[in-house]
């Protein structure tokens, strides 16, 4: 299966546009100068180095909606595979979206843990699961206690 449009307008929401370099724990969002980071460098829609797309974050770098669109395309590429590759039982297309955002915000590492009910069958007890996923560095954010309510 592939995400949705749905799915990736869900995603591009929830990460929200930036064209420029950010730390995603420093608020209100703004330009990275070069500071200690606090989080995790982040461009675009939730582009990391982390992430599929070769795209490496660097001070001052900047991207168009355009851009960042097509980086978003590839990084999803990698929560794709995971989700097909990982999970053993049906889903439906808004249930493989919602593990693919997942996957795609919290890493593949972490939707082997999430999905550990859902692959015997427990779908309500995933559903549960998901809210353990709120925190960054320790700290509840609420814009992943949104995210994680969007995507059960």
């Amino acid at each position: 299966m592939n995400i949705s449009e749905a799915g990736l307008k869900f995603v591009e929401t929830q990460e929200g546009f930036f064209p420029f370099v950010y730390d995603d724990l420093v608020y209100p969002t703004r330009e990275w100068k070069g500071e200690k980071v606090r989080g995790t460098l982040t461009i675009g829609y939730g582009h990391t180095d982390a992430a599929k797309h070769p795209l490496k974050i660097s001070q001052g770098l900047t991207l168009t909606q355009p851009k960042a669109q097509e980086i978003l395309d590839v990084d999803m590429d990698g929560a794709e595979a995971a989700v097909n590759r990982l999970v053993k039982v049906p889903l439906t297309q808004g249930q493989f979206d919602a593990l693919a955002s997942f996957c795609f915000n919290c890493g593949e590492g972490n939707l082997v843990k999430l999905i550990v009910p859902l692959n015997d069958g427990d779908y309500d007890g995933t559903r549960a699961t998901f809210m353990l996923y709120t925190r960054s560095k320790g700290k509840v954010i609420k814009g992943l206690v949104s995210r994680r309510q969007g995507e059960v």
